[in-house]
């Protein structure tokens, strides 16, 4: 067969010869073929779409909608370039995801990639996903079924005529095939305006389990491996943590271990970083990078600004975290206990505060901070009013430090128990690395009001203050 012709397949009540008119006119390939399949509800998509993979004449087959619209011209060439320079791609598409924990492939909002305009007859907007990547392709696990190309040659299996009806017919399709090795892309140099907004209905959600059913030891897929561990809990009440990170690589994998897998966003407002956090934290799917600049120094104004108000932008969140990068809150089962908070009528919490300690440790080569960091000693100065809810606490008020807060609104104070872990002197050299560092930044700010004043110290006097600590503490984990 050559490679130089192009078919297309859809599915649709009735044919509309202004539609092929336009899908020809567009492609603007003098060997396209179009195979309308009129179908009133007797087939299911991946029933039509599996005759259109076997009667098609052309071995690159494009799978749509009847309900959209082309403003590219001469796609149909960009398609056939698009199989020729990338001879390990299967499928490809205009939107899909490098990150698939269920059946809703758009869950992951960072993980999606592409472009689609859609329209209600009245106004067109955009939902732009990422940048474009010109001619280039961005490798994904699955794109959406709005438009697919295909390479029959290269695809491994069909459409999966287990999924009925007019849903899913997409998704498996490309998980399977990926599953199987085949390469999927997004390309972002088609432009489809589609005449629907794409809403869900019962169908949709038994085929989504039905997926979720058949995919369960297979799911999480991410193409970065090194995230694919990571849940979305719909279980979970909505969790947001807010949090402050100034060059905090060393401890940002075990913050990200602790908190990935119970929350839904982690904003992390980065004081202008100047070693690998930023490229640790922006490639996270539930990260959102925030940068501010204070010229190179510690300024509690700042930070006071952000932790007082940077929580109020989580409007659709059950539960807010505001806090360090050094701080854990910890109890025996975090799941439970945030499930627990949110269906209580407590509002806030007040959790027990420890200092941490360890004093021979490299925390670059631990496995798991609260593994090896047990013991430690009670201190109130880590009592911080960190957890609340932002739809009942109006503000959190905190003063310098967020020691203390004097929260606002429907204020009602949580019982069950949990820990503040701080874990800043987890290893000498450690502290005296970070003490050294915030006294090099202290701002005239601060020292004008004496916040901060221990980073002033010395070398000595700080190893001295944490010797003595260490004969106070007992395990806490």
């Amino acid at each position: 067969m050559s490679n130089n012709k192009i078919s297309i397949v859809f599915s649709t009540r009735k044919i509309d010869e202004n539609f092929v008119d336009h899908l020809k006119k567009t492609c603007l390939h003098k060997g396209v073929e179009v195979l309308p399949y009129e179908n009133n509800g007797e087939y299911s998509l991946p029933e039509i779409y599996n005759r259109g993979l076997k009667e098609a004449s052309s071995d690159i087959i494009v799978f749509c909608h009847d309900d959209i619209i082309f403003n590219t011209k001469n796609w149909g060439e960009k398609v056939i370039k698009a199989f020729n320079r990338n001879l390990e791609y299967g499928i490809l598409g205009v939107a899909g995801t490098t990150h698939m924990v269920d059946g809703m492939w758009w869950r992951v909002r960072k993980a999606m990639y592409g472009c689609v305009k859609h329209t209600d007859g009245t106004k067109t907007w955009e939902n732009k996903y990422s940048e474009s990547y010109g001619n280039q392709l961005k490798e994904v696990v699955a794109v959406d079924g709005l438009f697919m190309a295909v390479d029959r040659r290269r695809i491994v299996l069909g459409f999966d005529q287990r999924f009925k009806g007019f849903h899913f017919y997409d998704i498996p399709f490309c998980v399977e095939n990926y599953l199987e090795g085949v390469d999927i892309g997004v390309m972002s140099n088609i432009e489809i305006v589609h005449k629907s907004v794409g809403l869900t209905n019962d169908e949709w959600e038994t085929n989504k389990k039905l997926f979720e059913e058949i995919y369960s030891e297979y799911l999480p897929i991410c193409i970065n491996k090194e995230y694919e561990h990571i849940i979305f809990d719909q279980t979970l009440p909505k969790v947001d943590i807010h949090v402050l990170c100034w060059n905090e690589e060393k401890i940002i994998p075990h913050f990200l271990r602790h908190y990935e897998n119970f929350v839904n966003n982690i904003v992390v407002y980065d004081n202008m970083s100047t070693d690998n956090s930023v490229n640790i934290l922006k490639n996270h799917p539930k990260v959102t990078i925030i940068p501010y600049n204070t010229n190179g120094e510690i300024r509690d104004d700042a930070y006071l600004m952000i932790k007082n108000n940077g929580w109020k932008q989580s409007k659709n969140a059950d539960i807010v975290i505001v806090c360090d990068m050094d701080e854990f809150l910890y109890a025996d089962d975090f799941g439970s206990y945030l499930r627990n908070f949110n269906n209580s009528d407590s509002t806030i919490v007040k959790p027990l505060g420890f200092e941490m300690m360890i004093k021979d440790f490299d925390l670059t080569k631990s496995g798991s901070i609260l593994n090896d960091v047990q013991y430690g000693y009670e201190h109130n100065h880590f009592n911080k009013l960190c957890m609340f809810k932002p739809k009942e606490i109006t503000e959190i008020n905190y003063n310098f430090g967020c020691h203390v807060a004097a929260p606002q609104g429907n204020v009602i104070f949580n019982k069950e128990p949990i820990k503040l872990l701080h874990l800043k002197k987890i290893g000498l050299g450690y502290f005296l690395e970070k003490m050294k560092n915030y006294h090099n930044r202290l701002s005239k700010f601060n020292r004008d009001r004496a916040l901060g004043y221990q980073y002033d110290f010395s070398p000595e006097k700080h190893e001295e203050m944490f010797n003595l600590e260490l004969n106070k503490i007992k395990k806490v984990l």
